[in-house]
């Protein structure tokens, strides 16, 4: 009933280190809302698979990894990435924290080592799921409505100085003024 947002994508095999090969559905439909749930469906049969709760608040908006092995999740303030495949485990494995506010657009690069987000804060972040932490921060003078990754492309440009042009697109609704790349500081 609270499921507001969908994200569809189409399956794949995989296999993780010691684990058997695990096979992920053709499609993947993942819901979710203000009742704090993420719902896994397979799709045609209609029929609810799995169900995790969102610890913090209502879910913004979902995206899928290009290879079907990762879900974000974006509310507020966080991005969680949860596991599709292993349905074992309802934590997710990585959670990006750094806005302040609602995380309304979230979204994976094409070989899923990075995520961006954007919030409205006013700011789009650029994620290494690697690592986990935050590698660019972009100041847009009113919050994102959405972002997109054309971008990394050549993950070069995250290290460049620079602005909007080089990161991701970001539709900054209020605003016309370019968006400002902050500094993000590295690891001690």
């Amino acid at each position: 009933m609270g499921d507001i947002f969908a994200s569809i994508a189409g399956g794949l095999r995989f296999r993780r280190p010691n684990l058997p090969v695990t096979m992920v559905p053709a499609v993947v439909l993942a819901t979710a809302g203000y009742d704090h749930k993420i719902r896994f469906w397979e799709a045609s049969t209609r029929v609810c698979t799995r169900t995790l709760r969102h610890p913090d608040s209502q879910v913004n908006t979902l995206a899928i990894s290009p290879d079907k092995r990762y879900l974000a999740a974006a509310g507020n303030p966080f991005v969680r990435i949860f596991d599709v495949a292993n349905a074992a485990n309802a934590n997710p494995i990585v959670t990006f924290e750094g806005h302040t506010t609602n995380v309304v657009a979230t979204g994976f690069e094409h070989s899923a080592r990075w995520i961006y987000s954007g919030s409205e804060d006013g700011t789009v972040r650029i994620w290494d799921m690697r690592s986990g932490g935050c590698q660019r921060t972009y100041e847009c003078r009113a919050p994102p409505s959405a972002a997109a990754s054309p971008l990394l492309a050549a993950s070069s440009s995250l290290h460049s100085a620079g602005s909007c042009r080089s990161a991701p697109i970001v539709y900054c609704p209020l605003s016309v003024l370019p968006c400002h790349a902050v500094a993000v500081p590295g690891p001690p």
